[in-house]
């Protein structure tokens, strides 16, 4: 069965009082890589979620490209479970495996929040927009999320109303832009 395959899925994480945006891939079909891809999307952070990820990629049928989005997929459910430091593990091999979609770096971006590695996390975000993200809010918001932790105030800002512009409706910029106040001089 040929199996095919595109990105999707907003997946939001609380950290530390922020959210930061992750994106899992998409593999489809009848199998322990696609259900992997499905507790992602649903965003279960559990045991069973990490078994299904884990079995396929333990799996010797589990091909090459679905085996590189799987560590992408788990990378996103150790997030969830509070694991950035396994999540980058995931991460990193999936890109000595050669899959370094913008989505990658996205993931790059919260997995590096989570560490309090700020400076590699705007590394990451700038390289997922550079590389034509497709729902460039999120990388704006990770971005804004790495800048404010380091005190760039001015530069979070600008990054937060940019996510809230691209989406209006996603309510974490905005809710982070509320807490900011504008102080004329007076």
């Amino acid at each position: 069965m040929q199996n095919r395959y595109i990105i999707a899925a907003l997946m939001s994480l609380t950290i530390m009082g922020s959210a930061s945006a992750q994106q899992s891939t998409i593999v489809v079909g009848n199998s322990a890589a696609a259900n992997c891809y499905q507790h992602a999307v649903q965003q279960r952070s559990d045991q069973m979620a990490l078994r299904d990820c884990n079995s396929a990629l333990r799996d010797n049928q589990t091909g090459r490209t679905d085996r590189k989005k799987t560590l992408v997929n788990r990378a996103v459910i150790l997030l969830r479970m509070g694991r950035p430091e396994q999540a980058l593990a995931d991460l990193e091999a999936a890109t000595r495996l050669r899959f370094d979609p913008p989505e990658v770096f996205l993931n790059y971006s919260a997995a590096y929040i989570r560490l309090g590695r700020n400076r590699e996390a705007i590394a990451a975000a700038t390289e997922a927009l550079e590389r034509g993200f497709h729902r460039p809010q999120q990388a704006h918001f990770n971005r804004a999320v790495a800048f404010e932790n380091i005190g760039d105030l001015p530069s979070a800002m600008a990054d937060y109303r940019q996510a809230s512009q691209l989406a209006p409706e996603w309510l974490p910029p905005r809710r982070e832009l509320e807490r900011f106040s504008v102080n004329n001089g007076s």
